[in-house]
């Protein structure tokens, strides 16, 4: 006899469970990154920059990035800096730009960023540097 109450019982809560609306949970916090090289105009800047944006549907809090350029004509050119920013709110973006790299050859830039309540980006993008102007194929149109 008990066992046929507990057999109800079990057999009406998964039948209530599987009529129940789906509650999704908020997504978490996510980081978007982009890199651009410099402008090929004249008198614009010519440095490698890039940008965070939150994509996420809550503030992005304690955002550490990281960007390394290296390569060139026998490995000379090596440029990497970093920072911080304490909160990106939703649907808003920051831009970083480095130090102007100086050189001749073909670089590799590399960008990382994070938040305490995000996951670690990385993005990578090959270019060309000529002096102290970094060329990046079709990164603003990307961008």
């Amino acid at each position: 006899m008990n066992m046929k109450i507990v057999g109800t019982i079990f057999f009406m809560l998964l039948l209530i469970s599987a009529f129940l609306p789906t509650v999704l949970a908020d997504p978490q916090t996510e980081l978007e990154i982009h890199i651009f090289g410099g402008f090929p105009l004249p008198f614009m800047f010519h440095s490698v920059g890039g940008s965070i944006t939150n994509i996420g549907n809550e503030t992005a809090y304690n955002i550490t990035y990281n960007m390394t350029i290296t390569g060139g004509f026998l490995g000379l050119i090596n440029v990497g800096f970093g920072g911080f920013y304490e909160k990106i709110i939703q649907g808003n973006a920051i831009g970083i730009s480095t130090p102007e790299p100086f050189g001749l050859g073909p670089v590799t830039v590399t960008f990382s960023a994070e938040a305490s309540n995000a996951d670690l980006v990385n993005i990578s993008a090959n270019g060309f540097q000529f002096r102290d102007f970094t060329w990046i194929p079709y990164s603003w149109i990307r961008f």
